[in-house]
């Protein structure tokens, strides 16, 4: 993912032919979300929509939030979510 995203921008998260061929494009920068982190919702969240030729059926949303990073991940075709819950820092 570039440091400024835009709009429209389309990318490959990982490539290692046959085994991770991940793509992704930003799809929103303006979503709102919610995830059991906060109470409040997640606003501006940056959103993108992921997929892989290795599995045809896969259609995810991820919604990532400015300084914290990935905050939901959506599976469009059964509604399954991922959501961020805590975050643990070092001492």
């Amino acid at each position: 993912m570039k440091a400024s995203s835009a709009i429209g921008n389309f990318y490959r998260q990982e490539l290692d032919l046959g085994n991770a061929e991940d793509l992704a494009e930003v799809v929103s920068l303006t979503d709102t979300v919610t995830a059991p982190y906060q109470a409040a919702p997640f606003t501006n969240c940056l959103t993108t929509t992921e997929t892989t030729p290795l599995e045809t059926t896969l259609l995810e949303n991820k919604y990532y939030v400015a300084g914290i990073g990935n905050v939901l991940t959506l599976d469009v075709n059964n509604g399954d979510r991922i959501e961020l819950i805590q975050i643990t820092t070092a001492p």
